[in-house]
């Protein structure tokens, strides 16, 4: 078993979002990827969606409150991208490099998480089975990051670091975390 955590920090961080946390675990356990995330602080300037009955596979849920984990192994140029929003949409996609040849990863039809909501905090807890092709003693490369869509229809872009000028989750240089 191998585990990692980390703070994500905003790209621009909005004043009305001062005080916000935001946290990230990682844990490998043979071919199981287990995420968590806790948001932390004054959550009310956010939309955070409902959670609704039965999860659906979605696109484009990072143009909500939505939270994401990008894997791949060392010297390798295809990576994963898990988007998952806390009304328990999701989806999985695997790129064959740098945001090319984007595709749903097809062996994966369902998620086991788990989400709760205070008055001040969100946490969501995801169960992701690791594609074959990833062999089981492997060294991973993992990032975090999540889009936090305001009130006043904002977004903002956390995540373990931000190496451009604009948000870039995809850039393997932000794949900080070895699991």
């Amino acid at each position: 078993m191998r585990s990692q955590s980390a703070l994500l920090l905003p790209h621009n961080r909005p004043d009305e979002l001062v005080g916000l946390r935001l946290a990230a675990a990682a844990t490998r356990i043979s071919s199981k990827l287990k995420l968590r995330y806790r948001l932390e602080g004054p959550i009310d300037n956010l939309i955070i969606p409902t959670v609704t009955e039965g999860s659906v596979r979605s696109d484009y849920l990072w143009k909500d409150t939505c939270f994401e984990a990008f894997w791949s192994m060392p010297e390798q140029t295809f990576y994963w991208e898990l988007n998952i929003s806390p009304n328990t949409n999701w989806n999985i996609y695997k790129f064959n490099s740098y945001r090319n040849g984007q595709r749903e990863q097809e062996y994966m039809h369902s998620l086991n998480f788990s989400i709760s909501k205070t008055a001040n905090s969100v946490s969501v807890g995801i169960s992701v089975e690791l594609d074959p092709q990833i062999p089981l003693n492997s060294e991973m490369e993992l990032g975090f990051a999540s889009v936090l869509k305001q009130k006043n229809g904002n977004l903002s872009y956390w995540a373990l670091t931000h190496n451009a000028k604009d948000p870039d989750f995809h850039q393997r240089d932000s794949f900080l975390l070895k699991l």
